[in-house]
């Protein structure tokens, strides 16, 4: 799985017009695996593997489905702004041609998605999942 967490990545550097795609723009370029950092400004994207298992299909081909999360976070008070980054990540992610390396990419499909309100430090969180096959080459 690694590979594929780094194909996202790459996929988000990468990807049409480069680091000025419009997804790498609304976060500032911050896009952390796993975590962001303590000092990280707003906004910003985390993503994460949640789950991934084994797949056989015919002929015994393995592939690995894999779920992953985006999460935009924004401090600020009205959802506009992790709204318009949300709008510019599945712009560049649903059915996205990630290159995997090792890997053949068969889907890259949004599962669902999901606005949230933090009312403590009054922060905007929008999660988006994705399920990811792809099979060993």
């Amino acid at each position: 799985m690694e590979n594929l967490l780094k194909g996202i990545y790459l996929f988000f550097t990468a990807a049409p017009g480069g680091t000025n795609n419009a997804f790498y723009t609304a976060v500032g370029g911050r896009l952390y695996l796993g975590q962001a950092l303590e000092e990280a400004a707003f906004p910003y994207c985390v993503y994460s593997l949640v789950s991934a298992s084994p797949d056989y299909w015919f002929d015994n081909e393995r592939f690995e489905n894999a779920t992953i999360q985006f999460s935009i976070f924004s401090e600020n008070r009205a959802p506009t702004e992790v709204s318009d980054a949300y709008q510019k990540l599945i712009a560049l992610y649903d059915d996205a041609a990630t290159t995997v390396t090792g890997y053949t990419v068969y889907e890259f499909e949004r599962e669902g998605q999901w606005l949230l309100r933090d009312p403590g430090p009054a922060r905007w969180q929008y999660v988006v999942q994705y399920n990811v096959l792809i099979l060993k080459t």
